[in-house]
C-alpha cells in the first residue's frame, strides 16, 4: 500500500508476528500450550472446548495430540511484548487505527453476524460470523475472512470445501478420528481409509465420490415413489375429510333429533303432570263438596233436634196434662236416620309410594335405553360393558358348549367343596347369542327338594289379596281391610312366605297378569322404608327375578341385568343355602336355566313375590 509511511508498514508487521493465529489480533493473555505455540486464553480455551467430546485434544497449528486436556501457562515475555506493543501503537493512533479485535473489546453487531439456525464461523471468538463454507480436511467452518487461506495457501487449496453445515462431526471416524472418505459396499457404511486396512480388509470398496454419483441416478426413482405416496396420501386426507365432515353432520343431526325427542319427552311428562293435577283437583272438589253436602244436611238435622228439645224440654214444664197428651205424641217422636259412614279417602296417601314407584321404573327405563344409544354411539355391545362391581357375585349362564350339571353332579361336587357346586364361569359372550342349558331329564331330581311354601299373610300389601291355602296371591285395586302388623309391608305390593327356604329347596311360582316378580329375600327387609329399601332386588338382601311378558331380568341391589329368553307362565326357584346357590327356571315342556348366583348366605331366605296392577301368582303345589 503505497500510501502507508514505513513507520505504519512496521507496526503492521509488528501486529503480525504477535497475533493471535486463530482470531487474528494481538494477543489478549497470551498463552502457551506444550508445544510451544501461543495462542489467547480465551481462544485456546474455546479450541480445547470443541475438542473435549472427543476425548483428545490437539495443537490447532502442528496439529500435536495431546492424551489429556493440556494445561495452559501463561506467557509473560509475550505478555510484556503485546504490552509495550500496544502502548507505542497507542501513540501513532493519527496513523494506523489499531483495534484489538474481539478478544479484547466488547462485541459489536455485525452484518454478517450468524443468527439462529445459521452456521458460525469456528474460528471468530466474540462475534461470531455467519460461515461460508465448511471443510472436510479441517473439520471446521469459516466466515469469509478466516476462509481466504483456503484460496491463498498451497496446501490448504487441496481441502475440500462444501456448503456450511453444522454436521461436519458425522464425516469422522469415531474410532480413528479421521475424515470418511470410503464406501463399504459389503457393510453398506463410510469409514476412513484406516478402517479400510483393518476390520474391512478385503470388504468392495469405493470412495465416497462414485458411490453417492451412482446412488444420485437412484434418487430420481426414490423420489417418483415418494411423490406416489404423496398423492395417495393427499387422496387420502381429501377422504378423511369428506368422512369427518359427514361425521360431523351425522352427530348433529342425530344430537338434534334426539334433543326434539327428549324435548317431547318432557312435554309428555309436563302433559300428564297437567292431568294428574286436574285429576286430583276435580276429585279434591267432588269429595270436598260431597262433604260439605253432608255437613249441611247434618247441621239441619242438629237445629231441628234442638228445636224440638226445646220444645219438649218446655212441654215438660206443662201442667196441662191434656196438652202435654196432645203434644207428646207429635214431639217424641224421632226419625232414626241412617248413620252417616265417613269413608277416609286413603287413596290420596298412596300416591307418593306409587309415584315413587313409577319415578323408579321409568328411570330404569330411561338408564337402560341411554345405555344402548351411549353403546350406540360407542358402537359396541352390552356384553363389551365392564362387570359392575357391585354384581361381581353373580355369574352369567354357562355356554351351550359347557356341561350341564344335573342336581347328582352338584351333590357330587359337594362332597369335596361345598362351595363349587354348579360351577359356571363368566363368559363375555352376548346374552343373545347363548344357548341356554336343557334340564327336562332332570327336574324329577329338583322335585325332591320341593316342600309345601305358603305366604304369610302378615306380611302381605293391603292390595294383596291371598287364597288357596295362602298359597295364591291376587292383586286387589281396592285397599283390603288387615290388621295392623309391623311385618306388613306398608307401600310396596309384595309378601313374604311363612316358611324360611333353609338347606336345598324348590319351589315353582305360577304367574298370569302384567308383571311378577319372583324373589328370595332375608326377613328383616323394610318394610316401610323408602322405595329402594323395601322394594325385591334393589337392595343387598334381596335376589328377584322381573318377569315381563316376554322377557326375564335379574335384580340385585339396583344392578338389573336384562335375560333374553325363552318366556313361560312358570318360574322355577332353586336354593342351597349352604352352598350360597341360587338358580332361576323358565318351567314349560322344558326348564330351562334363566340365572345363577353364587354368593353367601347370611340369614335364613323366604320366598317372596310382587304384583303389578292386574296380575296373579301361585306357588304350586308340588308335594
Amino acid at each position: 500500500r503505497e500510501d502507508i509511511c514505513p513507520d505504519t508498514m512496521t507496526q503492521l508487521q509488528n501486529l503480525e508476528r504477535f497475533s493471535c493465529p486463530l482470531c487474528l489480533f494481538l494477543f489478549n493473555e497470551p498463552v502457551s500450550l506444550p508445544c510451544g505455540h501461543c495462542y489467547c486464553m480465551q481462544c485456546a480455551n474455546k479450541h480445547l472446548d470443541h475438542e473435549e467430546d472427543s476425548g483428545i485434544y490437539s495443537c490447532p497449528e502442528c496439529r500435536q495430540e495431546f492424551v489429556s486436556r493440556p494445561l495452559l501457562v501463561r506467557n509473560n515475555i509475550l505478555a510484556f511484548v503485546v504490552e509495550e506493543l500496544r502502548k507505542t501503537e497507542g501513540s501513532n493512533e493519527d496513523c494506523v487505527d489499531i483495534t484489538d479485535g474481539p478478544c479484547r473489546s466488547p462485541p459489536r453487531q455485525h452484518p454478517h453476524s450468524a443468527g439462529p439456525g445459521d452456521v458460525a464461523c469456528d474460528v471468530c471468538c466474540e462475534v461470531k460470523l455467519k460461515a461460508v463454507k465448511s471443510c472436510l480436511q479441517c473439520i471446521a467452518s469459516f466466515c469469509e475472512d478466516h476462509l481466504q487461506p483456503h484460496f491463498d495457501v498451497p496446501p490448504l487449496r487441496k481441502h475440500k470445501l462444501v456448503a456450511a453445515t453444522a454436521e461436519l462431526e458425522n464425516s469422522i471416524c469415531s474410532k480413528h478420528y479421521e475424515v470418511m472418505k470410503i464406501f463399504c459396499r459389503t457393510d453398506q457404511s463410510c469409514i476412513c481409509y484406516l478402517c479400510s486396512k483393518e476390520e474391512h480388509k478385503g470388504h468392495e470398496k469405493v470412495s465416497a465420490a462414485a458411490e453417492r454419483n451412482e446412488k444420485q441416478n437412484d434418487l430420481q426413482g426414490s423420489r417418483k415413489r415418494i411423490y406416489s405416496k404423496i398423492k395417495r396420501r393427499e387422496k387420502d386426507m381429501m377422504t378423511f375429510q369428506q368422512v369427518e365432515d359427514s361425521i360431523n353432520v351425522s352427530v348433529e343431526n342425530a344430537l338434534a333429533h334426539t334433543e326434539n325427542v327428549f324435548t317431547d319427552l318432557c312435554k309428555i311428562i309436563e302433559k300428564n303432570l297437567s292431568v294428574i293435577k286436574e285429576k286430583a283437583i276435580s276429585r279434591q272438589k267432588a269429595e270436598v263438596s260431597r262433604f260439605k253436602k253432608l255437613r249441611e244436611s247434618v247441621h239441619q238435622e242438629i237445629a231441628e233436634l234442638r228445636e224440638k228439645d226445646r220444645k219438649l224440654e218446655n212441654l215438660s214444664r206443662t201442667d196441662d196434662d191434656i196438652s202435654f197428651l196432645l203434644n207428646y205424641s207429635s214431639l217424641a217422636q224421632c226419625e232414626d236416620h241412617p248413620s252417616i259412614r265417613i269413608r277416609r279417602l286413603r287413596q290420596f296417601e298412596k300416591v307418593p309410594a306409587v309415584v315413587l314407584e313409577a319415578k323408579d321404573k321409568i328411570l330404569d327405563v330411561l338408564d337402560r335405553e341411554c345405555a344402548k344409544i351411549i353403546m350406540t354411539i360407542s358402537g359396541t355391545t352390552a356384553s363389551s360393558e365392564p362387570e359392575p362391581q357391585a354384581y361381581k357375585e353373580t355369574r352369567d349362564v354357562p355356554d351351550s358348549r359347557e356341561g350341564v350339571k344335573t342336581p347328582d353332579l352338584i351333590l357330587e361336587n359337594r362332597k369335596d367343596d361345598p362351595v363349587s357346586t354348579f360351577d359356571i364361569s363368566n363368559s363375555s359372550d352376548d346374552h343373545i347369542t347363548k344357548k341356554r342349558p336343557n334340564f327336562s331329564k332332570g327336574r324329577d331330581k329338583f322335585l325332591q327338594y320341593a316342600r309345601p311354601i305358603a305366604m304369610d299373610p302378615s306380611t302381605a300389601n293391603p292390595h294383596l289379596f291371598l287364597s288357596k291355602e295362602n298359597r295364591k296371591v291376587v292383586f286387589s285395586s281396592e285397599e283390603l281391610c288387615y290388621s295392623a302388623s309391623p311385618q306388613r309391608f306398608a307401600y310396596s305390593w309384595q309378601v313374604l312366605s311363612q316358611e324360611s327356604l333353609t338347606g336345598r329347596c324348590y319351589l315353582e311360582v305360577e304367574r298370569s297378569g302384567r308383571g311378577v316378580l319372583v324373589a328370595v329375600s332375608y326377613k328383616d327387609i323394610s318394610k316401610d322404608g323408602t322405595f329402594r329399601q323395601c322394594m325385591f332386588g334393589d337392595n343387598e338382601k334381596s335376589w328377584a327375578l322381573d318377569c315381563f311378558k316376554n322377557s326375564y331380568e335379574f335384580r340385585h341391589n339396583g344392578i338389573r341385568t336384562s335375560i333374553p329368553g325363552t318366556w313361560s307362565s312358570r318360574v322355577g326357584v332353586f336354593v342351597d343355602h349352604d352352598a350360597g346357590l341360587l338358580l332361576f327356571f323358565s318351567i314349560s315342556d322344558t326348564m330351562i336355566l334363566l340365572h345363577k348366583v353364587q354368593t353367601t348366605f347370611t340369614q335364613p331366605l323366604y320366598a317372596g313375590l310382587w304384583l303389578s296392577d292386574g296380575a296373579a301368582a301361585e306357588v304350586c303345589k308340588l308335594v
